[in-house]
């Protein structure tokens, strides 16, 4: 994640975009993409088969820029937020309902199904049309939006395979006397593999978000920024010979004003 600006000197840029607490990171460093929110809520009917259904639904937030630097400033500028300030690129939510079913057997109740809805909420950006942009940019963009879309994706493989994972393991409760305490029992697998779930997911964010910073569209932003960044030296290096470096130190001055 960045914290430069499209206007003014890179250090200013930087120091302002700290202060208001946009980008959480360099251009230049690793950054994760996705985080997952959940929520479930358990009640009990008649005797059914375990099911899982689940939808997915896709919002979209608007960027804007001619080359890959714009681009990616404007999706830190305009990107869902992650835990408070932080701007991220793309994001998945995940809410579940629990519909435990239990049946009494003679002296014990069993599990007889465990239902779950699931809904999939997957946040990517979306270019504003622009003529003005390369193909060779165009073609990176396309690219990365599909690699954004391929990590949350991924993310709700994990949740889906855990879901599959607590319908097995309620299904094979031994009997228990009190149904009240079967459903306890049920809840306790579902929290139990919850945080097991947690942890793949942020093992599969620390893997994935290495390869983040080699995507094409990610390689020519990073290029450009160091070129702009070049540009920006050697002109304070002008202006420093012809006044005496006073150019140089004013510009650290200004830096977070």
């Amino acid at each position: 994640m960045m914290r430069t600006r499209p206007q003014g000197s890179p250090d200013r840029n930087r120091c302002q975009a700290a202060r208001r607490g946009r980008w959480t990171a360099g251009l230049l460093g690793v950054f994760a993409i996705a985080a997952s929110a959940v929520a479930f809520a358990i009640a009990s009917t008649g005797a059914a088969d375990a099911q899982i259904r689940q939808t997915t639904r896709y919002q979209h937030y608007t960027v804007s820029g001619r080359t890959s630097l714009d681009l990616v400033r404007s999706m830190y500028r305009n990107g869902p937020r992650h835990w408070g300030n932080s701007y991220i690129l793309a994001r998945i939510f995940m809410q579940r309902k629990f519909d435990v079913k239990v049946r009494r057997q003679g002296s014990g109740c069993r599990v007889a199904g465990l239902e779950q809805n699931i809904s999939f909420r997957i946040i990517l950006p979306r270019m504003r049309p622009s003529g003005a942009m390369s193909r060779h940019t165009r073609r990176a963009w396309t690219a990365f939006v599909r690699y954004l879309d391929r990590h949350e994706k991924t993310h709700r493989k994990i949740w889906l395979a855990c879901a599959r994972r607590t319908a097995l393991r309620a299904r094979r409760l031994p009997a228990n006397p009190s149904c009240d305490s079967q459903r306890a029992e049920v809840a306790k697998i579902i929290n139990r593999i919850d945080a097991v779930c947690a942890r793949q997911q942020n093992d599969y964010d620390r893997r994935d978000s290495k390869t983040t910073n080699r995507q094409p569209l990610m390689r020519q932003a990073i290029a450009q920024l160091k070129r702009s960044k070049s540009r920006a030296v050697a002109a304070n290096r002008v202006r420093g010979r012809s006044s005496g470096g006073q150019a140089l130190r004013a510009a650290s001055l200004r830096c977070c004003d």
